[in-house]
């Protein structure tokens, strides 16, 4: 029997079919869509445009997720009742229930052993669809619903390791982890798999806002990120600096992280370069360098602070962001103790993680009646 993990928690749509051996995890299948380019008009994500997209392609991510897998599938019979049940699960994903349903009348489905859906913290619109998707399923397969928190997901993004079947290493405990996405930007304790402490965290804009923020000043496409670290690393190449130095924000602070005011500096900086006709290439580089340097900064030393007060013996990078090559090596430079960072195609939002986090140790599973999007949920009350 298989374990279907559910992602839809902000602009990615994924789905892993997993299964527990003696030798590990094995992945029979691992499916991301991701959304960016229809967001890429709006300069970020928009979340009923990633709702709606969610809704549409689950169940053809799904039918090629069970062919990728070769998947063994069994006989269902299913009752009128439960396609009532399943139309009053998904009245808020009309789309979907129609897929669903087509794909039932076939009469054979995945044995599922369990399914896990990423339930928070998210876009609540499109968190809504893998939860009640997930519950669909639930239904249909009665398998239990595992609900994993999508910042806990990031953190096993980082510790998996070997071929397949893969295993999960434990990293010396006590471990600080620095996760940084478009969404979020935390520092969290970890005493042990399953017990984690907040020990800073964004005030205002995350990471990836302020490296969506700053390319779309500077005329770059979206996603941001990608698009400064490119000029960024053609600036460090040519060796081309800006004479101006941007804030360091709240450096010497707490474990807090505000990213508003170096958001700030660059927009004035951008905007008088504009009204003089000035912002060339070069000052495009210089600038990527020059805010690039600035974060990488401003992460590095608050987690050098936060793992030397908390006596940490190890280090964690996860989400979106740690796939930034710059910010990685400043860390790496400054911290002399093992760091667990997740391969590039695991750092971004995806299923697989979280299937990682529920293999690695057991989660709290739930009633199906009681499951429901937590876009704020706290990695902090995440219990096993």
């Amino acid at each position: 029997m298989y374990t279907l993990t559910i992602e839809t928690t902000c602009d990615e749509t994924s789905l892993t079919l997993t299964s527990k051996t003696k030798s590990g995890l094995f992945v029979h299948s691992h499916l991301v869509l991701s959304q960016a380019q229809k967001h890429a008009e709006y300069g970020g994500v928009f979340p009923n445009v990633a709702k709606r997209e969610h809704a549409k392609n689950l169940i053809p991510l799904l039918i090629q997720l069970i062919k990728d897998a070769k998947a063994d599938l069994q006989k269902i019979e299913i009752q009128k009742e439960t396609i009532s049940e399943l139309k009053e699960v998904l009245q808020r994903e009309p789309e979907l229930f129609v897929h669903l349903a087509m794909l039932l009348k076939s009469g054979f489905f995945i044995p599922l052993e369990k399914i896990v859906v990423v339930s928070g913290p998210g876009l609540d619109p499109a968190v809504w669809v893998g939860v009640n998707f997930a519950k669909s399923l639930a239904k249909i397969t009665k398998a239990p619903i595992v609900p994993v928190n999508h910042m806990e997901g990031h953190i096993f993004s980082t510790l998996l390791k070997g071929d397949n079947p893969y295993t999960v290493v434990k990293p010396e405990l006590p471990s600080m982890a620095l996760l940084i996405s478009g969404g979020h930007t935390q520092l969290v304790l970890i005493r042990d798999f399953g017990d984690y402490k907040i020990i800073g965290e964004t005030l205002d804009d995350a990471v990836g806002e302020a490296f969506d923020k700053v390319a779309r000043m500077l005329d770059l496409h979206y996603p941001g990120g990608p698009e400064i670290s490119k000029l960024a690393k053609e600036a460090r190449k040519k060796n081309i600096k800006l004479e101006t130095k941007f804030p360091r924000p709240i450096l010497k602070e707490g474990y807090d992280f505000s990213f508003s005011g170096l958001k700030t500096a660059v927009k004035y900086f951008v905007d008088d370069l504009k009204k003089q006709n000035k912002l060339t290439k070069e000052k495009k580089l210089a600038i990527a360098r020059e805010f690039e340097d600035a974060v990488a900064e401003v992460l590095s030393v608050k987690l050098t602070k936060a793992s030397e007060e908390f006596k940490a013996q190890s280090i964690i990078v996860g989400g979106g962001v740690s796939a930034n090559s710059h910010i990685a090596e400043t860390i790496k430079k400054n911290i002399k103790k093992n760091m667990y960072k997740a391969p590039a195609n695991l750092t971004g939002d995806n299923a697989l993680m979280s299937a990682v986090a529920e293999f690695a140790y057991p989660h709290c599973q739930i009633d199906v009646n009681e499951l429901k999007s937590d876009p704020n949920w706290s990695i902090e009350t995440v219990k096993s």
